[in-house]
């Protein structure tokens, strides 16, 4: 228990419990002193008993992982009581859809400019041989395209701003 500094202070959950807190005390890495609600929230969704259950059951380089994610399932749903990390993940799929939707759209947009493309190419090859296209053809298939281009453009926003 004494540290070379003097003894260590009671981890949040051996705080809460008002016990002492053992050097070997499976909780303290994951809710320091200064975090009690951290702790609480965890107390309150799982309990100490099945808490220290799953980190005995777990293999060491599975821990962390674990305790990250009951203390941030925790604290979801002490900040959404009704939908915790369901309301979250609901969003998230609903934005990725949205997302998709736009992909999809933009692929559509593509695919029709490169068709259009292809088609004046194909227009253009199958006139008579040595007549050529007229500068005339040429330079307003050119404003077209250039038009065509110009409305079909995607602007990204950035979010983050």
């Amino acid at each position: 228990m004494a540290a070379k500094d003097g003894p260590r202070p009671p981890c949040a959950a051996c705080k809460y419990q008002r016990r002492r807190c053992w050097p070997g005390c499976t909780l303290a890495p994951y809710f320091p002193a200064e975090k009690p609600k951290m702790f609480k929230n965890a107390h309150r969704l799982y309990g100490v008993c099945n808490m220290t259950r799953m980190l005995r059951r777990l293999r060491d380089d599975q821990k962390d992982d674990a305790m990250k994610s009951v203390i941030y399932e925790s604290d979801l749903r002490q900040r959404f009581p009704v939908y915790g990390c369901l309301g979250i993940i609901r969003q998230l799929q609903e934005q990725l859809k949205r997302y998709q939707d736009e992909l999809y759209h933009v692929n559509s947009l593509l695919a029709a400019i490169k068709l259009q493309g292809q088609s004046r190419n194909h227009q253009w090859r199958n006139q008579s041989p040595g007549r050529g296209v007229p500068k005339k053809l040429a330079s307003q298939c050119k404003q077209e395209c250039d038009a065509d281009a110009d409305v079909h453009t995607v602007d990204i926003v950035d979010d983050k701003h």
